[in-house]
């Protein structure tokens, strides 16, 4: 079942491309629903994908859109130069690889395990239940995570063993569900609006840990190359986040994830 994707739902940046004599961006952008959805046309469409759009034409760029899973997406970034990307994490580990363009939105970030799934053999689930809550994440049995995701690293740094990484949050959510993973480490925005999209039943999912609160970003590889057009874009998200087409941007998508009970915030 497909909860989202209709094209009437699309936007349409009215904000006039500055200049034509830039070099070439490339936007790169991993499928999710709301923030980054492929319409029946082939075009990308989603909250992330036109704020994006809107920065690029008001910096003076007319991107190339181009979605991929995330690991491509990520391995594309570290390797290339004049690309972006929408949606990733802002982490210590990365601060100093990308340049932060504009925050797009923040999640809490936390751990799912089904209500009755007996996560540890060799202890009274309680007592395992209250080791997780404190942080003892090493006591997980498994852990589903997108593949190239920076929970892995938060997950290998608390000593967990048994990471199952996945090349969607379906599949994660779904091994989860099916009993073949034990948890699922995610964001509390990615459980609400996967279930929903996917037409998964997910109230057996129990919230065990919360980690934090996570901010995804425009971002680009810090490179001499990427410096001026970092710039660029920067400057031109200052600009667009006080325009009135910045408004009903969010005016369009906030309300799609308020249908999904979904915990965000968009910037």
């Amino acid at each position: 079942m497909c909860f989202f994707g209709l094209s009437f739902y699309l936007f349409n940046c009215s904000i006039p491309i500055a200049q034509e004599t830039l070099q070439p961006l490339k936007l790169l952008t991993s499928p999710s629903p709301v923030f980054s959805e492929i319409q029946n046309d082939g075009r990308v469409s989603g909250y992330s994908v036109e704020y994006a759009r809107c920065v690029f034409h008001m910096a003076g760029y007319n991107p190339t859109v181009t979605p991929l899973p995330f690991a491509r997406l990520l391995k594309q970034l570290n390797e290339n130069e004049l690309v972006v990307t929408t949606g990733l994490v802002r982490t210590p580990e990365r601060e100093d690889d990308f340049y932060w363009i504009a925050p797009m939105s923040a999640n809490v970030i936390a751990i799912f395990s089904l209500q009755d799934e007996p996560l540890n053999p060799d202890a009274k689930n309680t007592d395992y239940l209250n080791d997780v809550k404190l942080g003892r994440l090493d006591k997980l049995k498994s852990v589903a995570v997108l593949r190239g995701d920076y929970r892995a690293d938060i997950l290998r740094q608390h000593g967990v063993k048994n990471i199952v990484e996945f090349n969607s949050w379906e599949q994660a959510l779904k091994a989860v569900l099916k009993g073949r993973v034990s948890s699922v480490f995610v964001s509390e925005l990615g459980v609400s609006v996967t279930c929903k999209s996917a037409g998964f039943d997910c109230k057996s999912l129990k919230k065990i840990y919360t980690h934090d609160i996570r901010f995804s970003y425009l971002a680009m590889l810090k490179t001499d190359k990427n410096r001026e057009h970092a710039l660029k874009l920067a400057n031109a998200a200052e600009q667009f986040i006080k325009t009135r087409i910045f408004s009903q941007l969010v005016d369009q998508w906030l309300p799609k994830l308020q249908l999904l009970e979904a915990n965000t915030n968009v910037t």
